[in-house]
Parts: C-alpha cells; sequence; structure tokens
C-alpha cells in the first residue's frame, strides 16, 4: 500500500514538473519569438524611413544649386549681351546690324534689305522712321536721308532687366522720371558722339523691368542749322 501511495506521488510530480514545462514553452518562446520580429520588423521600417529622409534631404540641396546656377547663367549671358551692345555702339551700330548712324543713308539700306514694312515721319523725333519687321530693326532718318538712329528688337533684348543694365553701365546719365505707355526710358552717353537709349517695359516687372528695344543714337543728325533746329539730344 505505502509503495502504490510512492508511486502515485512520484507520477502527479512528474506530471506537474511536465505540466509546468509546457507552460513555460507555451507561455515563454513564442513571446520571444514575436518580440524579436517585431524588432526586426521596427527596425527594417526605421532603415528605410531614415534612407527616404535621406534622399529628400539631398534632393532639396541640389534643386537649390540647379537654380542658382540657372540664374548665374543668365546673369552671365544678360552680362555678355550687354558686353557687346556697348562695344557695338562705340561703333554706330546695334546688334546683328551691321548698318552704322552717320555713315549710312537709308538707301544702303533699301538696296540690301528691301522695302520697308512701314514708313512713318515721327515730327518729336526729328525724322522719318523706316520698319524691317523680319529683321527686328528700324532706322530713323533725316531729310539728307541720313540715318541717326537704329533701333533693335532683338527677342534676346527681352532677358535683360534694368538691374542688369545698371550692374553693367552705372546710373544711367539720363532717365525718364515719367512713365510713358507703361515704358521707361535710360539713356547711356557711349562716347563724343553716340548715345545708347533704352527702353524698358513696364509691364514685365515694376521692380526690375525687361528691356523692351534700345536704340544707338547719333544727335547730330536731328541737327538742322537752315531751319534753326538744334535738334534732340536723347
Amino acid at each position: 500500500m505505502k509503495k502504490h501511495i510512492k508511486i502515485m506521488c512520484v507520477a502527479a510530480a512528474l506530471l506537474l514538473l511536465l505540466t509546468a514545462a509546457a507552460g513555460c514553452i507555451r507561455i515563454e518562446y513564442p513571446q520571444g519569438t514575436k518580440s524579436v520580429e517585431a524588432g526586426e520588423t521596427g527596425g527594417q521600417q526605421s532603415a528605410a524611413a531614415s534612407e527616404t529622409a535621406t534622399a529628400e534631404s539631398s534632393a532639396l540641396p541640389a534643386q537649390t544649386q540647379e537654380s542658382a546656377s540657372a540664374a548665374a547663367q543668365d546673369g552671365d549671358a544678360a552680362l555678355s549681351l550687354l558686353q557687346n551692345m556697348k562695344q557695338r555702339a562705340q561703333e554706330g551700330m546695334v546688334i546683328n546690324c551691321d548698318f552704322p548712324v552717320e555713315n549710312t543713308v537709308i538707301d544702303d539700306v533699301i538696296q540690301e534689305w528691301g522695302q520697308p514694312d512701314q514708313s512713318e515721319f515721327i515730327e518729336d523725333a526729328k525724322g522719318t522712321y523706316d520698319t524691317f519687321n523680319s529683321k527686328n530693326v528700324v532706322f530713323g532718318f533725316n531729310k539728307g536721308a541720313q540715318v541717326f538712329e537704329v533701333r533693335s528688337y532683338d527677342p534676346e533684348l527681352k532677358k535683360i532687366g534694368i538691374a542688369d543694365v545698371e550692374a553693367a553701365y552705372g546710373n544711367p546719365d539720363h532717365a525718364s522720371e515719367i512713365v510713358s505707355e507703361g515704358q521707361q526710358i535710360s539713356g547711356y552717353v557711349v562716347n563724343e558722339k553716340y548715345k545708347m537709349i533704352l527702353v524698358f517695359d513696364m509691364s514685365t516687372d515694376s521692380q526690375n523691368p525687361k528691356l523692351d528695344h534700345y536704340s544707338v543714337f547719333y544727335p547730330q543728325g536731328t541737327v538742322n542749322m537752315m531751319a534753326d533746329d538744334p535738334g534732340r539730344e536723347w
């Protein structure tokens, strides 16, 4: 009887031991597995988020650099064009036109380019103005057919702002205080004979208007001694 009871106690003890062990396996092992998996997933998500943030942050400086580079290129292009304009003005010419003021008569232009698209006498300007649309050029000439002003409407001029002009040429020698027909005028003395007149379109930007057209002007060509007319200064 005692032996039987002893066997039953041992069996019960073994049963309790196995139950506890099984409980440990059921409780601790799955929890550990979930914890490891959660840790790995969180790490992967954190790494992905870090890579995305790094990519976005590195993209911003690149875009800023591109914008700065484009602005610098535009500034360099404007400066180069302005330098070319002034250099040619010293010879009495505008860009993309080889007919100089003072030494050209309108017949020379017509012989090479054909008849103008428009011809108009402008009393305040002291002469007749012939327009050649395909060349983006207008010639002003006096009664003796001498060309005293050449205007350029080259499309490239519209990339130049008044700030670019003043940075390259300094303050103008002549500036219109009154804006007429949405335009502002700045004048520069090129040398003892020639001047440059730059006309800006105020509708493009009131703070930094873009250049609409400009001309090389020979004031002496507007003087009419017989009519006692001193001519134009600008």
